[in-house]
């Protein structure tokens, strides 16, 4: 179950970047590198990838699945990491609760966003939901709040081609 958590992540990860280009790590700006080797010195399977000028890696922190997004100057725009529903602010657990686990939903997978320049730099939890063949992906404040949600039929994802 755990590897299916880490194949939603990095789908999710990667549909906003389908035209991206994979590149290996000798491709990769000095900045950033020194910069994702500062942040996570421990990372470890590293995958990069292009589009335009940012460049994202995706890679394993501490048992985590971790994605993080670098302007060409090494400066970061947006990441993501997988966390444990224990670790999650109260409030946003009672939203989950209510909007989701009390009406039969299982978690799938919760993790962590924080972008730069965006909701007032906030962090930001996102939650996975399944029930039958329905995915929701909901995105909540510190304070409980719901900022967004996208719905999926599961049947879409397994029909789409995975680019590489």
């Amino acid at each position: 179950m755990k590897n299916i958590h880490r194949y939603l992540l990095i789908l999710f990860a990667v549909l906003p970047f389908m035209v991206q280009a994979h590149v290996s790590d000798l491709d990769i700006p000095k900045a950033i590198q020194s910069k994702l080797d500062s942040l996570y010195p421990q990372a470890t399977h590293v995958d990069w990838q292009k589009e335009g000028q940012r460049y994202q890696a995706d890679f394993v922190y501490k048992d985590k699945c971790v994605s993080i997004v670098f302007k060409k100057d090494g400066d970061f725009v947006y990441f993501r990491q997988e966390i444990e529903r224990k670790d999650l602010p109260a409030a946003v657990s009672e939203s989950i609760k209510t909007m989701y686990l009390d009406k039969g939903y299982k978690i799938a997978y919760l993790m962590t966003r924080w972008n730069k320049g965006d909701y007032e730099h906030q962090k930001i939890y996102e939650v996975e939901v399944i029930k039958g063949r329905r995915l929701y992906i909901s995105r909540f404040n510190a304070k409980g709040d719901l900022l967004t949600v996208y719905e999926i039929d599961k049947r879409d994802i397994l029909s789409s081609p995975i680019v590489p």
